[in-house]
């Protein structure tokens, strides 16, 4: 009887232990990608080289003309973008930074207001 008792907490240990591991759903990324992190539309500018320009969604709406101008590093020392994004017969001057996570962010210059 206690071998039989034994044996049924072992198994249900067993149970418990296999039911807290992680099981990969075919949702998951590939081994080894990662989706990465941050805005889209400062991601997609992330990879764009200096002085280009592209009809993209951005922030201030759907197709709009967007600009890469210079890199240039922040007053922090993040490395940073100069865009241009023309939409609604607007034009915005935004920054596209890093963080230290590495990860693309939008940045409002402080020298201008915005126009949204």
């Amino acid at each position: 009887m206690k071998r039989m008792l034994l044996l049924l907490i072992l198994l249900l240990a067993f149970a418990a232990v296999s039911a807290c591991v992680p099981k990969k759903t075919s949702q998951d990324s590939p081994e080894g990608q990662q989706t990465p992190a941050g805005d889209p539309f400062a991601l997609a500018i992330s990879g764009m080289a200096p002085e280009t320009t592209a009809v993209m969604n951005s922030p201030y709406g759907e197709n709009s003309q967007v600009y890469v101008g210079y890199n240039y590093r922040s007053g922090l020392g993040a490395p940073c973008k100069r865009v241009d994004v023309l939409a609604g017969g607007l034009r915005h001057r935004l920054a596209v930074c890093m963080d230290r996570n590495n990860t693309w962010y939008v940045a409002e210059p402080i020298f201008e207001p915005s126009q949204r």
